[in-house]
Order: C-alpha cells, then sequence, then structure tokens
C-alpha cells in the first residue's frame, strides 16, 4: 500500500491554519472532508479529537500524526499538511509540530488503519523527507516529495 494512492491534491495544503491543537484538529478535519461529501467536518473532528484524548498523536521530530475510525467509511482517507510556525501537539521531543499526516480509516477495518500509519511513520523517519514536505511551495510539490520518499523506500 502506497501513500501516495491515499492522498490527493485537495487533502494536501502547505498553509494549515490553527494557533492550538483543537484548532489544527478542526483544520484537519476539514481537509479530510474536501473531497469526501459522505464524511461530516463534525463527525470526523469527534473522531481525531476522541483518538488524541487517549495520548498526543504528536510522534516527534516536528510531525503529528493525527488519526482515527469512523463507520461507513469505505476506504483510507489520508490529508497532509504543513504549519508554517508548528504548534504546541504535545509531542514527546517537546517540539512544535508542523507537518501532519491525518488519518482516516473505516472502523471495521483496523488492519489497513495500522498498515497506513506504519507507512508514514517509516516514510517520516527520514529527516530529508522532513524537510523536503516542510520547504514545499505548494501542494503538486508536497505530493512530489511523498511519491519520492515511497520511491526510495520501495
Amino acid at each position: 500500500m502506497r501513500l501516495i494512492d491515499l492522498l490527493t491534491r485537495e487533502r494536501t495544503t502547505t498553509s494549515l491554519g490553527g494557533a492550538s491543537k483543537p484548532e489544527v484538529l478542526r483544520h484537519l478535519a476539514e481537509l479530510l472532508c474536501e473531497d469526501q461529501p459522505s464524511l461530516s467536518t463534525e463527525r470526523v473532528l469527534k473522531a481525531l479529537s476522541d483518538r488524541e484524548e487517549l495520548a498526543s498523536t504528536g510522534i516527534g521530530s516536528g510531525v503529528g500524526v493525527p488519526h482515527g475510525r469512523v463507520e461507513a467509511l469505505d476506504e483510507v482517507v489520508v490529508a497532509l499538511a504543513v504549519h508554517q510556525s508548528g504548534v504546541d501537539f504535545s509531542a514527546p521531543d517537546g517540539r512544535a509540530t508542523g507537518i501532519f499526516f491525518a488519518v482516516l480509516a473505516p472502523a471495521d477495518r483496523p488492519g489497513v488503519h495500522l498498515k497506513v500509519l506504519a507507512r508514514i511513520s517509516r516514510l517520516v523517519r527520514a529527516e530529508q523527507f522532513r524537510e523536503s514536505l516542510r520547504a514545499a511551495a505548494d501542494q503538486d510539490a508536497l505530493l512530489e516529495a511523498v511519491r519520492g520518499a515511497e520511491l526510495g523506500i520501495g
């Protein structure tokens, strides 16, 4: 499963808004719903917020991976967003979080959810990849960075 196949231009941005974790989660929920008419922002926000209450999805190195599962979703939906100044996302290293991969998965397919999270985790380990995301000028550059990184790890 390739991450690039789960992303769309509509669900990427280099100018994520929000000055706090709740505001960023709302913007990510809106982004996840951008090309998904069957999803509501409020429903997605609840899924992301409920998961965030369990433990922060800020994983360190400036990366956050908010995720959740929702009923009646047929496939995994992924959004990629860069917040230019970063926000406090309660990451274990205490650094501001500025790169976000938001993931929604069908409630009845936890295995797919875990595979996507593992794929993201593997990609973001590379500092060069994180830097290419931070430096991306637009949505196309974000997608190209993901495509290039995936070619590098197979």
